[in-house]
């Protein structure tokens, strides 16, 4: 889009757009930016504004040395951060292991006390059979 654009103003001006875009004087620039609004510094509205998150502005190229230092800097960031999370998650996994076995626990006793419990009704339904044939015994 942007090629074909500045292929239609050559046609039309006989010139090259980085020639005629010099020839604008900063008063042009003044009155364009007054009719338009000025930027404001962190206005995400305007790619001029906009600053990288370590705090520079992104104007001119960057130097492939400090490139590099900012994503390994990032890089560091990010893998700290990463770091932390899977602690606080290993943390949680380990308590929420302890919460497990502990319910298990609890569901083997109970299964315990119910089959003790079962065990004792049956003991205590072979008295009541025993105590109702002696009686049957004793009327007779």
């Amino acid at each position: 889009m942007f090629a074909s654009l500045k292929n239609k103003i050559r046609e039309e001006t006989g010139s090259d757009l980085s020639k005629l875009t010099a020839k604008i004087t900063s008063s042009t620039v003044q009155k364009i930016d007054s009719l338009r609004g000025k930027s404001h510094q962190g206005s995400t509205s305007s790619l001029n504004s906009i600053v990288s998150s370590d705090g520079f502005r992104e104007d001119g190229p960057i130097d492939p040395e400090e490139f590099r230092k900012r994503i390994s800097k990032i890089e560091s960031e990010f893998a700290r951060k990463l770091e932390q999370k899977e602690q606080e998650w290993r943390e949680i996994v380990s308590e929420k292991d302890r919460q497990l076995q502990n319910l298990e626990r609890e569901k083997d006793e109970a299964y315990r006390q119910i089959s003790n419990l079962k065990e004792s009704i049956k003991i205590a339904e072979e008295y009541k059979q025993k105590i109702l044939e002696r009686q049957e015994n004793n009327e007779q």
